[in-house]
């Protein structure tokens, strides 16, 4: 997991590259975004309602990388649970869709 020692080291060592490295930077991004398809590309067979790639992106993997590199000690696996459920339950196309008709059923009130 990210979390420990040697996933921040690796992370660091990402986020450190130089101009030179940038190839390296260009084939972990789109392999990042293939694992994140395929995870949610699985829960969606299985009938779960999922987010796009770039809302996990944005909402779970930029918040943990963040605290990753920069408050090193600051993620714990309750916070990094916290991120995944507010995702899957709040930013998921169903979930939107349920707080849009929500709201104008408060706006008709």
């Amino acid at each position: 997991m990210l979390v420990d020692l040697a996933g921040q080291c690796v992370v660091a060592d990402q986020a450190v590259f130089s101009r030179r490295e940038q190839a390296r930077a260009d084939r972990c991004n789109p392999y990042a975004y293939e694992q994140g398809d395929l995870v949610l590309s699985r829960a969606s067979q299985r009938g779960e309602p999922v987010p796009a790639v770039d809302v996990v992106i944005d909402h779970v993997v930029a918040p943990m990388m963040y605290r990753i590199l920069f408050r090193p000690g600051m993620l714990d696996p309750d916070h990094a649970r916290t991120l995944v459920d507010t995702t899957l339950t709040e930013l998921t196309p169903q979930s939107s869709q349920a707080v849009r008709a929500a709201a104008k059923g408060r706006l008709r009130s």
